[in-house]
Parts: C-alpha cells; structure tokens; sequence
C-alpha cells in the first residue's frame, strides 16, 4: 500500500498543491432547483479567482472568473449567464445554477492560479438527485497549473482505499 505521507511531501515540496484553508462539499439538489455553492475567499490581497467543473475524468472545464471583488464575472465556453452567475464579496465567492439537471452533476472546483500553481480553495460534489456521478480521475498531469486539481482527486481515491 501507498505511503500517503511521502506523496503529500513531494506534492508539497514541488508546490503543485497547497492545502492550507481548503475545504470540500457535498450538496444534493433536486432536477429543476437553482442552487448556489460557496467558496471562501482566503486572499488577503486581489487575485483573479477561477470556479472550473471537473467532467470526462481528469479534464477539468473552466466556468467563471472574477479579478477582485465586485467586479463583473467572465463566463466560459458553453457556460451561460442565463443559468451560471458567479458573484463575491470579501469573504466568499459564489456560483449560482439555476435549474439544474442531470448534466450538472459533478465537482466544482474554485481557486486562484498562476503559471506554476493552482490554489485551491474548495470543491463541491454537486448531485443532482436521481443520478449518480461516478469521479474517476487519470494519474497523468499534463500541465503543473492543473496538476494540483488531477493530485487532490487522486488523493481523495487513495484515501478511500486506505
């Protein structure tokens, strides 16, 4: 059996992931529901926030991002205003779905990055009642600035082998 220590150490001597503040989530919604996640904002100066799902395995789909506070959310790829909003305050930064449905299952991942890592700062396990998500991640890292989302999933898979 793995040594989880020795992989958390070389994760964090390598910088790939950091941990501290990190939080996860599970919300169970039913088809149709607007539901909101939360993530708390544990910057204390202003950095471009990212929430991203986490869909087909390891790949992950960037939804939303705000540069600080306040200010006006950017949406991406087939994310749309009319069903996604991401809003902030200093403490907390939010992704609100409305009516959801069974796509929108999965984990929603929110943090900060830069070209060497991503900060994360919570993920929410969104189910949509009726259908179950099965996560299943790769152990390949194809880029350092998503390594840490594809190490903390397979992390997560190790510690429930344990």
């Amino acid at each position: 059996m793995m040594n989880i220590n020795v992989v958390l150490v070389f994760l964090f001597t390598f910088s790939w992931i950091t941990k501290s503040d990190f939080e996860f989530h599970s919300v169970l919604v039913q088809p149709g529901e607007d539901v909101t996640l939360l993530c708390p904002n544990f910057t204390n100066v202003v950095e471009h926030i990212f929430w991203y799902k986490l869909i087909d395995g390891p790949n992950v789909s960037s939804i939303s991002s705000i540069i600080y506070p306040g200010s006006v959310a950017r949406l991406y790829d087939e994310f749309q205003r009319e069903k996604f909003d991401m809003m902030s305050n200093i403490t907390n930064i939010f992704l609100s779905i409305k009516q959801v449905n069974f796509s929108d299952s999965g984990v929603y991942i929110c943090g900060t990055k830069s070209p060497s890592c991503l900060k994360i700062f919570s993920e929410t396990y969104l189910q949509v009642e009726g259908k179950r998500v099965s996560i299943m991640t790769g152990s390949q890292c194809y880029c350092n600035v998503f390594a840490s989302i594809y190490l903390s999933m397979f992390l997560r898979f190790v510690i429930a082998q344990i």
